[in-house]
């Protein structure tokens, strides 16, 4: 989706029924933005305006076996990798954002949403965590690499993507309870705002006590 912001896609689409009560994507509305943006995979920029183009592809991707789609899921790590060393943050989150949605996505099932507006009753999330152990332990090593990476581009694209980052470390620390990144991380950006109250240093304060349980050697 280079060059394409998720929020002017979603901004689109809300034009296009722009009418439509906000209580029918209620849901949708309460996901991180991460998981919002995989429902969308498959747009990109032309012309100043979001549209669709190979819309099926990330459908195909999502189709292949494990190994093969473990791999395609790799490269786009890589070119998120890429974006983010030229400073690309944005473009970066992206790519991290659809290695990641190859595992973990949310889809649209009307075919006519453009048209009648987003509804929750016409969503599903996906979640493939793989059959065998080896698989699932690969698939969550994958994902907590691709969203451990995410929440170092919404660190670094601004103040307003903390709450972001937030959320996105609660996603690595459901994969994995004792990522101590994860943990440091959540802290950093719940103190950093300057709306941040006793509320949120409290809760940075438990969070670096615990990753101090996990790993003592970590300062």
């Amino acid at each position: 989706m280079d060059g394409t912001s998720f929020s002017r896609i979603l901004a689109d689409a809300a034009k296009i029924k722009g009418a439509q009560s906000s209580a029918k994507r209620k849901r949708f509305e309460s996901w991180p933005v991460l998981l919002q943006y995989t429902a969308f995979m498959g747009h990109e920029q032309e012309n100043g305006s979001p549209v669709f183009i190979n819309e099926d592809s990330f459908d195909n991707l999502r189709a292949l076996p494990y190994q093969e789609r473990l791999e395609a899921s790799r490269r786009l790590k890589e070119e998120a990798t890429d974006y983010y060393t030229k400073g690309e943050y944005f473009l970066a989150m992206n790519r991290y954002s659809q290695a990641a949605g190859l595992f973990y996505y949310a889809r649209i099932l009307n075919a006519n949403w453009r048209r009648e507006g987003l509804n929750d009753d016409y969503l599903e999330v996906v979640t493939d965590i793989g059959q065998s152990e080896e698989e699932q332990a690969r698939i969550r090593e994958h994902r907590v690499q691709c969203y451990s990476n995410i929440t170092m581009c919404q660190m670094k694209l601004g103040k307003e993507m903390l709450p972001e980052a937030c959320r996105t470390c609660d996603i690595i620390l459901q994969l994995d309870s004792t990522n101590v990144k994860a943990m440091f991380r959540k802290a950093k950006c719940l103190v950093e705002p300057a709306s941040s109250g006793d509320a949120e240093v409290d809760k940075a304060i438990k969070l670096l006590a615990t990753a101090r349980e996990v790993d003592p050697n970590n300062t």
